[in-house]
C-alpha cells in the first residue's frame, strides 16, 4: 500500500494564504477608516478657517471702531442688544453640546 501522502505542506500553504488574505482585508479596512477620518477632518477644516477669518476680521473692526468712536454709550437699543446676544447664546449652547458629547464617550 505504501505511506499516505503528506498533506501538511498543502494545509500549511492554504492556512498561510488565508492568513495573508485576512491580514490584507483588515489592512484595507484600516486604511479606509483612516482616509474617511482624514476627509471628515478636512471637511471640517474649510469652514473652520473661514470662521476664524471672519472672527479675526470682526475683532479688528471692533478695535478700529473703538479707536475712532470710543465706547458705544447709548448707541444700542434693547433689540440691538438681543441681536448681539444671539451669537453668544449659540456659542454657549454649542459648547454645552460638545461637553456632553465628550463626556458620553
Amino acid at each position: 500500500m505504501g505511506t499516505p501522502p503528506n498533506k501538511s505542506k498543502k494545509t500549511t500553504a492554504v492556512k498561510t494564504d488565508e492568513v495573508k488574505s485576512i491580514n490584507n482585508k483588515f489592512a484595507e479596512e484600516i486604511s479606509q477608516r483612516k482616509e474617511f477620518g482624514r476627509s471628515s477632518w478636512m471637511a471640517l477644516l474649510v469652514p473652520a478657517v473661514g470662521t476664524f477669518a471672519v472672527f479675526s476680521s470682526l475683532a479688528l473692526n471692533i478695535v478700529r471702531t473703538y479707536q475712532k468712536h470710543g465706547f458705544p454709550e447709548d448707541s444700542f437699543r434693547q433689540r440691538d442688544i438681543v441681536i448681539i446676544a444671539i451669537p453668544a447664546l449659540l456659542v454657549g449652547y454649542a459648547t454645552l453640546e460638545a461637553i456632553e458629547i465628550m463626556e458620553s464617550e
